[in-house]
């Protein structure tokens, strides 16, 4: 299993973060087909997909994204984790 770990700082309000992660979460079940889920208290998402999950966290000054890929996405990462990359970079910048 091949893991993506993402780290990316942030400069935003709680309620303009959930915003732009959503934004985010949309643009990744529309592009790569995972389903997402807010937890109860708001500060994760998780998600998942055929042959893939991993969840996001969001903090005071950063959000991560921990990918976990099964072996059929493997090959894979590379994209995935510069188009979710993008998608960060656009979102939260």
């Amino acid at each position: 299993m091949a893991t993506i770990e993402i780290t990316h700082s942030h400069a935003m309000g709680t309620r303009q973060l959930r915003d732009a992660v959503e934004e985010v979460a949309r643009k990744l079940q529309e592009n790569l087909d995972i389903q997402y889920q807010w937890s109860e208290s708001g500060d994760e998402v998780t998600f998942a997909r055929r042959g893939a999950d991993g969840r996001v966290l969001l903090g005071g000054e950063e959000v991560r994204i921990e990918l976990n890929l099964g072996t059929m996405l493997r090959s894979l990462k590379g994209p995935i984790e510069k188009r979710i990359r993008a998608h960060l970079d656009e979102a939260l910048s």
